[in-house]
């Protein structure tokens, strides 16, 4: 999404492994349902960095993540932070 530090890693029920990057002024991307982490707690990063593998997802029976994007406490479109190619 952009440059950014990780602030978790971690298995979350309903999630599965979970990455939290903060990329500031209060705007979180998670991304659930990860394998082969690539990166750690503390690590920054940068836009378009490989940060871990896709899952399984147990509820698709087929490889897939989880993507959210949060403003503070609220889920906002992550349309507005994605750039489609």
């Amino acid at each position: 999404v952009s440059a950014g530090r990780v602030v978790y890693v971690g298995n979350l029920r309903g999630y599965g492994q979970l990455m939290i990057v903060d990329h500031g002024n209060g705007l979180m991307s998670l991304y659930g349902n990860l394998q082969g982490m690539a990166k750690s707690m503390d690590a920054t990063i940068q836009a378009g960095e490989r940060i871990a593998a896709v899952g399984n997802s147990p509820e698709l029976g087929q490889p897939g993540f989880y993507f959210e994007m949060r403003a503070g406490r609220h889920p906002v479109d992550p349309l507005r932070y994605l750039r489609l190619r």
